[in-house]
């Protein structure tokens, strides 16, 4: 198979239901080539039902981690497995929403974007949270390779919005409302939290807590962000 444009990446846990739900939405909307990185756990209880997942197409890969991780490293995992130019963090509760979803991120990015250094977020069908953030890798080689495109000294949502608030702050970060990848989050959807929800639940505070602590760093990195920026821009007009 030749060279994916877009790496979606998706970790899960006891959830091979819903994370073949949205793996198939989201592969039979898309129109290019796709590949599809499951991170997966060895001690995940039902690790053997995600095969039905893999089923869905040969560009659906699993990686098995030997160890539990947290979804934030399971992202990174992925992330460091990557072959396309382009990546989207995709979750086992989004389900894509809109034809050909991933040419239009890729365009868009493209085109507001022209040296790769933003995110595209599209519409999550709530208007309340971010889902499926998308990317280049020329944003993460900035931020030190695609296994970085989460901060994993968080817990959980924290290190999600790290490169997002990066970005806002240089003006980075653009919504895309008419791609849909709805995010069918428990608090939307009246599904209740599993056991994997409470777990992230129980560490917000003591993130909440880090990203407080972590404003200046957040404010430092932002001002290396604009001012390589502005070193392409210049190197492009030279």
């Amino acid at each position: 198979m030749s060279q994916p444009a877009l790496s979606i990446l998706c970790p899960s846990r006891q959830r091979p239901r819903r994370c073949r739900a949205a793996v198939q939405s989201a592969l039979e909307l898309a129109t290019g080539n796709c590949e599809v990185i499951l991170g997966l756990d060895l001690d995940d209880p039902t690790l053997a039902d995600y095969s039905t997942v893999r089923e869905l197409s040969p560009c659906v890969r699993l990686l098995v981690g030997s160890e539990r991780r947290r979804a934030i490293a399971q992202f990174n995992a992925c992330g460091a497995v990557a072959q396309a130019p382009y990546l989207v963090a995709w979750s086992d509760d989004i389900v894509a929403r809109t034809p050909a979803w991933d040419r239009l991120l890729i365009d868009a990015h493209a085109c507001l974007f022209p040296d790769g250094l933003g995110v595209l977020c599209p519409a999550d069908g709530h208007s309340k949270l971010t889902a499926a953030p998308f990317v280049s890798r020329a944003l993460l080689d900035w931020n030190g390779g695609p296994q970085t495109f989460y901060a994993d000294r968080f817990w959980h949502m924290y290190g999600e919005t790290w490169l997002l608030s990066i970005c806002d702050k240089v003006g980075r970060l653009a919504r895309v409302p008419r791609v849909v990848c709805e995010h069918l989050h428990h608090s939307f959807v009246g599904t209740g939290m599993d056991a994997v929800t409470l777990r992230n639940e129980a560490k917000a505070t003591e993130d909440a807590q880090l990203w407080r602590k972590t404003a200046d760093e957040r404010r430092a990195l932002a001002g290396r962000l604009l001012a390589e920026i502005e070193a392409r821009a210049r190197r492009t007009t030279a």
